[in-house]
């Protein structure tokens, strides 16, 4: 299957006795591309946990750190209260699932939450202090030093069980998806063909540089 636009509508090819493609009502999709979007952040957390082992051979913790926020964060962002898409519920997501995959599920979340995302638990710190000499000089302080530390938390249980977690969230959004989908499916098959072409194209609207500070509906 493959998507184009053209002049803003989209257009598939590669189904087969496809004819036209109409726009699914909000009322009729419900939660349908809520599951979409969640599963692109998903993918890009698996993308970005495999990506760790492949730049391994680098030796460059820089990077591999830059990974692991990404996983961490779009992993999270699924689970999150936003104004434009609904949240996973981890207790249905992992309901089937030791109660250790909770707990570390929360792990995730505080990391995100109180770490990555936000600066306030004592995973990042700063110490402050002064150098003195020795009293033999007509100053007493050398230097100031500021010195941060910074926890690590990308190690093989914590790489594992993230791993585990974004797995397992992409199977709950793909069966969720299905679901759906076969729902709206037997709802549509109900109506007539004309009230489904009336549905009108499917437009993309390319995003404005001017309204990125407004949620999109």
């Amino acid at each position: 299957m493959r998507i184009e636009i053209k002049e803003g509508k989209v257009e598939i090819y590669g189904i087969e006795d496809a004819d036209k493609i109409v726009n699914l009502p909000k009322e009729i999709a419900g939660d349908l591309a809520d599951y979409a979007l969640h599963l692109t952040d998903l993918e890009i957390s698996l993308s970005s946990l495999n990506a760790i082992n492949k730049v391994a051979i680098l030796g460059e913790a820089e990077i591999q750190e830059s990974l692991w926020r990404s996983a961490i964060i779009h992993f999270i962002k699924c689970f999150s209260n936003q104004v434009s898409r609904g949240k996973l519920d981890p207790e249905l997501v992992f309901k089937d699932e030791p109660p250790e995959a909770l707990e570390a599920f929360r792990y995730f979340k505080n990391l995100r939450n109180k770490n990555i995302a936000h600066d306030e638990n004592a995973y990042l710190q700063c110490l402050n202090g002064i150098v003195l000499n020795k009293g033999n000089k007509h100053y007493k302080v050398e230097k100031i030093i500021c010195t941060s530390f910074m926890a690590v938390t990308l190690e093989d249980g914590t790489f594992s069980n993230l791993l585990l977690l974004v797995n397992r969230s992409i199977e709950y959004v793909k069966e969720s998806h299905e679901k759906l989908c076969k729902m709206i499916t037997e709802i549509l098959e109900m109506k007539e063909y004309s009230e489904l072409t009336n549905y009108g194209d499917v437009i993309y609207n390319l995003p404005d540089v001017k309204k990125i500070h407004k949620p999109r509906r």
